[in-house]
């Protein structure tokens, strides 16, 4: 019986101390996965935490207009062809409105972009004139366009440029912490050439692009090759475009230089 009783006073002799040291070795964990915490989540945002500072309210990034800065500006109406002079306007891609704000005034209207034929703005920033034509004038699929193109290039094969936007909702994982928080909107420039009223997507693969310059295909296919073009820059579709609408009598450019 004696050696019983000793053999268990041993048995508990021996395992308290590793009970103990199991113990403080918890704590040490424990101390230092709230280190961490703090270090890499000093909100406690995130993981599986229910308390400290929230999240903070998803925001838009971005906007929906063509250029947010206000541009002096000449419209054309389609009714009785008014012209409306030296405006400072920009124009909502997404509400197809321009907001305009009228000489000796400091109120802003609206007009529904449907009432305007064109206009001529002056950048306020690059001090260059810029030409939109509103989208009723040409034809996508044998059907009229909403919104407004921008006139790069004039002439026997016009170039012309629409901006159109797109929302990106947020995608952020709060467990994860990965991804992105806010909305964004997101604005993207698609390059058409204007044969008869037929507005046509500009291939931008060589032989595909020399094929629309009919007749012309051997001077074009030149002067891509002699200035080593690349025609996935902007610029470079501004140079082919201007090229070939120069070998026609006439030919003015818009501008010495394009605009991105």
């Amino acid at each position: 019986m004696k050696k019983v009783i000793f053999n268990v006073v041993i048995f508990f002799g021996i395992i308290s101390p590793v009970l103990g040291q199991t113990e403080g070795l918890q704590k040490t964990i424990r101390a230092t996965n709230i280190q961490e915490t703090l270090r890499n989540r000093p909100n406690f945002v995130g993981g599986n935490m229910v308390y400290g500072i929230p999240e903070e309210p998803k925001r838009v990034l971005g906007n929906f207009y063509l250029d947010p800065k206000w541009n002096k500006t000449t419209l054309m109406l389609y009714k009785n062809e008014q012209i409306l002079t030296d405006h400072l306007v920009r124009y909502n891609i997404e509400s197809h409105q321009f907001e305009a704000i009228s000489p000796n005034s400091d109120k802003v209207k609206t007009i529904p972009g449907l009432r305007v034929h064109n206009l001529v703005w002056i950048d306020s920033v690059h001090q260059v004139p810029r030409y939109f034509v509103n989208g009723m004038e040409f034809l996508e699929d044998n059907a009229p366009v909403s919104g407004f193109f921008e006139i790069l290039v004039d002439g026997e094969l016009p170039l012309v440029r629409r901006t159109v936007t797109s929302l990106k909702r947020a995608n952020y994982n709060t467990a994860l912490m990965i991804g992105n928080r806010d909305d964004e909107i997101k604005k993207k420039n698609i390059y058409y050439y204007v044969k008869g009223k037929h507005l046509l997507e500009v291939p931008r693969r060589k032989k595909k692009l020399i094929k629309i310059f009919e007749g012309n295909e051997s001077e074009v296919h030149g002067f891509i090759s002699t200035n080593k073009l690349n025609l996935n820059e902007n610029n470079s579709l501004y140079m082919v475009f201007s090229f070939y609408n120069s070998l026609f009598d006439g030919y003015e450019p818009l501008w010495p230089e394009p605009s991105e």
